[in-house]
């Protein structure tokens, strides 16, 4: 099999693809790996479990819908697979990967639990007048169910008291609303190294002292997105 192109994951699109052509075949493969929602959008078919082709209407994408909104509901990183077969042009592969009438392979739900003493060390930093922020790649859902597991979010706090925020919300409000709700976040979700940056920003802007905990490199500049802690207080402590 040869490879012909690999799109590699960003921080933006939240996926990665590879299109292959098998050997002495005429056709192109592409596969697309990555979060379950916008692989999901891209899928007009799927194979059903005796490998049959279907399309795939409406409901049945509203039933999908509901099935990674579950996943994500149980604090798991949900993940979708697609495929797609097109016939070479004139013998010619292009090296743009479709992105569009995929047929969706399988979803899987990964589990990425908190490490030992997490939700202790968040305690403590509350009980010490540290404020914790988690941001993270992850959906909003996965992000709000690891949030309560960890201690930084109550179950009955909600996106309706702002406490809970996607990243694209966030660097899309004017810096006068970004300052009026910087306080009031405890949770970013779907957010870019560059809404890591702005909310660093904002909080130094209002006299905040912030550290910013990452896992791993990916929590530098043009990163693909890790999950973070940001702490602060204020600049007396």
């Amino acid at each position: 099999m040869e490879i012909i192109h690999v799109e590699t994951i960003t921080s933006e699109k939240k996926r990665s693809g590879v299109m292959t052509r098998k050997n002495n075949e005429k056709v192109i493969h592409t596969h697309w790996k990555g979060a379950a929602e916008m692989i999901l959008a891209m899928c007009s078919n799927y194979y059903d479990r005796n490998g049959a082709l279907k399309s795939l209407n409406e409901e049945e994408k509203v039933q999908l819908g509901a099935i990674i909104h579950s996943m994500a509901s149980k604090s798991l990183r949900c993940i979708a697979f697609a495929h797609k077969i097109v016939a070479e042009d004139n013998g010619h592969a292009s090296e743009k990967l479709q992105e569009s009438g995929l047929a969706l392979l399988g979803l899987v739900g990964l589990k990425d639990p908190c490490r030992p003493g997490v939700r202790t060390a968040v305690e403590s930093c509350k009980s010490a007048g540290v404020n914790v922020k988690m941001i993270t790649g992850d959906n909003v859902h996965t992000a709000r169910a690891i949030a309560i597991e960890c201690g930084i979010l109550n179950p009955e706090q909600d996106m309706q008291n702002g406490a809970v925020v996607e990243g694209v919300q966030f660097r899309n409000c004017s810096p006068e609303e970004r300052m009026a709700m910087i306080d009031n976040i405890l949770v970013m979700a779907r957010s870019s190294p560059f809404d890591k940056l702005l909310m660093v920003q904002c909080l130094k802007e209002k006299g905040r002292v912030v550290a910013v905990i990452g896992d791993g490199t990916n929590d530098a500049a043009r990163s693909k997105g890790s999950r973070c802690w940001a702490l602060h207080g204020n600049s007396r402590d």
